[in-house]
C-alpha cells in the first residue's frame, strides 16, 4: 500500500519532468511482479519442506541440542533457516510464531550473510553480558 501511494505521490509531483511515464510504470510492475513471484516461490518451497517427515525430525533434533541456549537457539534457528530456504521461515518455526507474510525479507544476504553476522555478535554479547 505504501509503495502505491508513494508511486501516487511521485506522478503528481514530477508528471511535468518526467517523459516517459508509461515507461516507468511499466518497469516498476515488470520488476514488482518478479519480486512477488520470487517471494511466493520460498514461502511454497518452505510450506513443502516443512510438511515432511525428516523436516520435524530435523527439528525435533535441534529441539535438544543442550548446551548454552543462545549458541544453540542461534544455530537451530539458522539450520531451519537453511532447510526452509528463508529466514523467516528459521525464525518463525523455532521461536517467533511468525508466518512466512509477517516475517519474510529478500535474498540470500538477508537471510543468510546478515543473520550469521548478527547471530556471531548476539552469542558474545550474549556471553559477555549473561
Amino acid at each position: 500500500m505504501a509503495l502505491l501511494v508513494a508511486t501516487g505521490i511521485v506522478l503528481v509531483l514530477y508528471w511535468d519532468t518526467t517523459p516517459t511515464k508509461v515507461q516507468y510504470l511499466d518497469d516498476g510492475i515488470k520488476r514488482a511482479s518478479m519480486i512477488i513471484a520470487n517471494t511466493a516461490a520460498v514461502v511454497g518451497f518452505g510450506t513443502v519442506v516443512k510438511s515432511t517427515v525428516g523436516f520435524q525430525t530435523l527439528v525435533d533434533g535441534l529441539a535438544n541440542l543442550g548446551g548454552n541456549p543462545l549458541i544453540s537457539f542461534g544455530v537451530a534457528t539458522t539450520l531451519v533457516a537453511g532447510a526452509t530456504g528463508s529466514g523467516s521461515g528459521g525464525i518463525g518455526i523455532t521461536a517467533c510464531g511468525m508466518s512466512h507474510k509477517e516475517s519474510y525479507k529478500p535474498i540470500f544476504i538477508t537471510s543468510v550473510c546478515i543473520t550469521l553476522i548478527g547471530l556471531a555478535v548476539a552469542i558474545f554479547l550474549g556471553i559477555v553480558l549473561y
